[in-house]
């Protein structure tokens, strides 16, 4: 499979999360179908990472259906929120074409070592994301229903 993957920044501060596999490929529940084990890298200043982490593929779903809107109105917040704690984004626009994502990124679920970072952005870095989540989606559909 290609790498696909959530890419967030540029240079010497950025976020990268790719996933690779489902943690239960052959489960029929919905809990159970869409945990995927993902790569996530980040290089924040000095301080750069690496690790896997399980998330879930409804969690980049619901990531992108609100980057969207927020991409259309440049005012408002999206947020990719982990249930484990593994990584957290919350992207802010200013109104004026002006993004803020403030992260968080732990080694291990909800009580791991944990790096907080910013990172800023203008909207013409938006459609890449976006067209990110739906190629993402597209390798790990979200499976079922709740």
């Amino acid at each position: 499979m290609p790498e696909v993957g959530l890419h967030i920044g540029s240079g010497g501060k950025h976020l990268r999360i790719e996933p690779t596999r489902r943690e239960f490929p052959a489960a029929t529940d919905y809990w159970d179908q869409n945990w995927l084990y993902a790569n996530v890298r980040v290089q924040a200043g000095a301080f750069t990472g690496r690790y896997e982490a399980l998330l879930r593929s409804d969690e980049f779903r619901d990531f992108r259906d609100q980057l969207a809107p927020l991409y259309e109105n440049l005012i408002g917040d999206a947020k990719f929120e982990s249930l484990e704690e593994w990584v957290r984004i919350h992207v802010t626009g200013d109104g004026r074409g002006h993004f803020l994502a403030r992260c968080t990124s732990r080694d291990q679920p909800g009580m791991g070592n944990t790096l907080t970072f910013e990172i800023e952005f203008d909207q013409t870095a938006v459609p890449q994301i976006l067209r990110d989540l739906d190629e993402l989606l597209r390798a790990f559909p979200v499976n079922g229903a709740p």
